[in-house]
């Protein structure tokens, strides 16, 4: 067998469309590879849109990087998820899917991508770095008993539903601060999907409600779920659970109210990965809604400046008139709090930007998160988030 070097890892080409359905089919299921195929073969994306590792003409090792956008709060960057991990038995523990995530990262970071969100393996992705920053939805199960309106009609979704899902999607998402939204693009594949249903409902025929189900053996999973009021929420669920069965549904933000009395939720432990590549390029970014948060306090804050040592690097932010003028990156500084500043290690700015716990919960539980005497405005800045996140396979 070559040397790893030996292996050549690039974007991929049309020739290797059979090679990475047939991978995906192999390592991580046969209903995925159908649901590859359809990525492959849309012009809009293709295989350029994969990472390949190639020995010779036989693909050994794939990822998939596709399109997204996360919003924060008022503003709205560019992002992009990690999908379709897949190498070859005989070709594990070679570096091959560092090698792709060193060319997906450059990509990513070519096309001003400012998030990477991931549901991959316990621990592995972490090594790459990401960090687990958001916990996935907690769930519950409901029975096809649980609703009983009968003035509401269910239909397969079409791609002239299209508008109309993404309409259904932001209402739901308006119940969040931050989004991991997914392409419009991504919608079309779903609706083509052989693993996942997307199911509308309406009323009077005006669409209010939506899920996608996910089937597990006769399980229904239902995630995506958008309903308008709970009597639809409740009709979702009993739909996807069919009149005998039970369906488990995830409850994404603004749906815990839904299920309020329902009976007791769950929750696996686990948690999306997420990575920061540039995490002063992504606060520059959102500097709109952190100068919205410093406005909505109240407090009246001096000129002067805002030291966030990630301890191998730095970031700066200069505050004018109550409001943040400008971020610049920094050096090394070890010490921040002896600099009036605060502390976040790299692989913590996911969380204190992204995540549910916030800046003061963050250095309760950290000794390496030291908030100083900017507690006060880092608590301002960066509060415990709701978080939705819209991922491809169920989290």
């Amino acid at each position: 067998m070559p040397d790893h070097e030996e292996i050549d890892v690039r974007a991929g080409r049309p020739e290797d469309i059979e090679g990475i359905v047939a991978l995906v089919n192999d390592r991580i299921g046969t209903e995925d590879g159908p649901e590859a195929r359809i990525t492959l073969e849309d012009p809009r994306f293709g295989p350029g849109g994969w990472t390949v590792a190639v020995d010779g003409d036989r693909v050994v090792s794939v990822l998939g990087l596709f399109p997204a956008s996360t919003r924060v709060g008022s503003v709205t960057v560019q992002s992009a998820f990690v999908e379709f991990v897949a190498t070859d038995a005989d070709y594990e523990g070679r570096g091959l899917v560092r090698r792709q995530l060193d060319l997906a990262h450059r990509i990513s970071a070519g096309r001003g991508d400012l998030i990477i969100w991931m549901v991959g393996i316990p621990y592995f992705y972490r090594r790459f770095g990401y960090e687990y920053a958001v916990p996935t939805p907690r769930t519950i199960d409901l029975t096809g008993r649980t609703g009983a309106e009968t003035d509401l009609s269910f239909r397969e979704a079409t791609a002239d539903d299209l508008d109309a899902i993404a309409a259904l999607q932001d209402h739901m998402a308006a119940s969040a601060v931050v989004v991991a939204e997914h392409a419009p693009l991504l919608w079309s594949w779903y609706l083509e999907s052989p693993v996942y249903r997307v199911v509308l409902v309406e009323r009077e025929g005006a669409p209010v409600g939506m899920m996608r189900i996910y089937d597990d053996d006769g399980d229904p999973l239902v995630f995506d779920l958008a309903a308008a009021d709970r009597a639809t929420f409740l009709a979702l669920a009993a739909a996807a659970a069919g009149p005998e069965g039970a369906a488990t549904v995830a409850l994404r933000p603004g749906l815990e109210a839904f299920a309020s009395g329902l009976g007791e939720t769950d929750h696996d432990g686990y948690a999306y990965y997420v990575r920061v590549p540039d995490p002063c390029a992504l606060l520059a970014a959102i500097l709109p809604e952190l100068n919205f948060r410093l406005a909505d306090s109240g407090e009246e804050y001096e000129d002067g400046e805002l030291l966030i040592s990630l301890y191998r690097e730095s970031i700066t932010a200069q505050i004018r008139n109550g409001q943040f003028e400008s971020v610049a990156p920094g050096g090394t500084v070890q010490a921040p709090v002896s600099r009036g500043g605060s502390g976040i290690p790299p692989d913590l700015v996911g969380h204190l930007i992204l995540g549910p716990l916030g800046a003061l919960e963050l250095e309760r539980s950290h000794a390496d998160v030291l908030l100083g005497k900017r507690r006060e405005l880092m608590n301002v800045l960066f509060p415990p988030q709701t978080v939705d996140v819209q991922s491809w396979v169920w989290p």
